[in-house]
């Protein structure tokens, strides 16, 4: 009797084993959502931009946002349910803080709240006559490129180096005057990485009285920053007369590896640190090396 008794309970227990089976792991929420630009903290930016983040989940599972944009904190919901890791918040205002954040929600109901993040906007002026972020906004790109910039992510792009002149890419810019301009001012946001310890990349406008390209400059490798003033007689070759576009070009120097986040371009005075220049005009340079025409 005893042994029927313990048959009959190993018989109980492996049906019970059978019918449950191992335990299943419980599935992992989203990996916190990160800030790709602009990152918190950070101050002078355009007040047309977009918002780029990156989110993950430990399992695979599809991954789904929620973004929160605003001028409180905590910001107001804008968006549910996005499956893409940016969005266009519209034109923004001057001289304002925003504060945003992503929750990052998978397909099995689990939910990872972001951290709140915050940026000032620049403040109203006519320093930018026309902005971009790079990711594609040139109007031609060609050589050893990438887009996004493998490193950095959009909205950076990345121009390499190989052979004596690397790649490179051209912006235009409209909305100028060739016969009322005095000074002309472009730049960008970049740094430069690579074997060559001097110069980053070049910097080149169209000039369309001689229809060819002047090198205007080549920046330092600092990330920043660039610019190059032009000013008197000296900036009106690159404004075109019927269409005022001015177009800029920029390429990698020789081993150089540049990488762009933001691209400007405008006909008024940067401050009064750059000089205004006399006579037949002078180029003023902050933030990299002139190079002679």
């Amino acid at each position: 009797m005893k042994y029927v008794t313990s048959i009959s309970a190993l018989l109980v227990l492996c049906v019970f084993l059978s019918c449950t089976g191992p335990t299943k792991p419980l599935n992992q929420p989203p990996n916190q959502a990160s800030a790709l630009y602009p990152v918190s903290g950070e101050v002078d930016i355009f007040v047309e931009i977009a918002l780029y983040w990156s989110g993950s989940d430990p399992e695979g599972d599809p991954v789904t946002y929620d973004l929160y944009f605003g001028v409180t904190s905590p910001p107001p919901i804008l968006e549910s349910n996005m499956t893409e890791a940016h969005r266009d918040p519209g034109v923004l205002q001057y001289g304002a803080t925003y504060y945003w954040k992503v929750d990052a929600k998978d397909n099995q109901g689990n939910t990872t709240e972001g951290n709140i993040w915050q940026f000032e906007t620049v403040a109203y002026s006519d320093y930018y006559l026309k902005h971009y972020l790079a990711t594609g906004t040139y109007i031609s790109i060609d050589g050893n490129y990438h887009d996004p910039d493998p490193d950095r992510d959009a909205p950076w792009i990345a121009l390499s180096s190989y052979g004596t002149e690397g790649a490179g890419t051209n912006w235009e810019f409209f909305g100028f005057s060739k016969t009322d301009i005095e000074t002309l001012i472009i730049g960008t946001y970049s740094y430069d990485d690579g074997w060559d310890i001097t110069g980053g990349e070049h910097y080149r406008l169209f000039n369309h009285e001689t229809q060819d390209w002047d090198i205007i400059f080549d920046s330092d490798k600092q990330e920043g920053w660039h610019y190059a003033q032009i000013t008197g007689t000296a900036a009106k070759p690159y404004v075109h007369a019927s269409t005022n576009e001015v177009i800029l070009r920029l390429k990698a120097g020789y081993t150089d590896h540049s990488h762009i986040r933001e691209v400007f371009c405008k006909q008024a005075d940067l401050d009064t640190s750059l000089s205004s220049g006399s006579g037949s005009g002078t180029i003023t340079i902050i933030g990299g090396m002139e190079t002679d025409r």
